[in-house]
């Protein structure tokens, strides 16, 4: 049995099909929460993104999941009030369990997370691994513990 192969006027109308079959199936505007490792965060005009990671396997094979989010300036410095941040970069390397609304973004083709809610869990996965790999190489007498002035 052969596919059907849709067929569209051009990009726009082929996005706004893709819209409107994710609005019918209840997936745009879909509240979700999840913890997640945030890696980075940028402060864009009216706009926080927040980077979050995490590792996954697939086929045998390490893959990677990286998502950024997105939170207006206001809301998130409602939430950074609520949580005693200093700065936003107080999130980063840390684990969070974030809470929002998952929107297509049409210009860009892409999903995105509106963080409306955020939770601090506690250490991140990628801090904890980096201190494994750490004592590690300590216990095997592999890190550089002194410095030499060769002047």
């Amino acid at each position: 049995m052969e596919e059907e192969t849709l067929e569209f006027k051009d990009l726009d109308n082929m996005l706004e099909h893709i819209r409107t079959i994710l609005a019918d199936a209840g997936l745009n505007n879909l509240r979700v929460k999840f913890p997640a490792d945030v890696t980075n965060i940028n402060v864009r005009g009216s706009y926080v993104y927040i980077n979050v990671s995490q590792d996954y396997v697939e086929r045998g094979t390490k893959r990677r999941i990286d998502l950024s989010m997105i939170s207006g300036t206001s809301a998130f410095a409602r939430m950074g009030r609520q949580l005693a941040l200093k700065s936003s970069s107080d999130l980063k390397g840390k684990k969070w369990l974030f809470e929002g609304t998952l929107s297509f973004y049409k210009p860009r083709a892409s999903f995105s997370i509106w963080i409306d809610t955020i939770a601090p869990i506690g250490e991140s996965d990628i801090a904890a691994r980096r201190r494994e790999i750490y004592l590690a190489l300590k216990a095997r007498n592999a890190l550089r513990t002194e410095e030499h002035d060769l002047a």
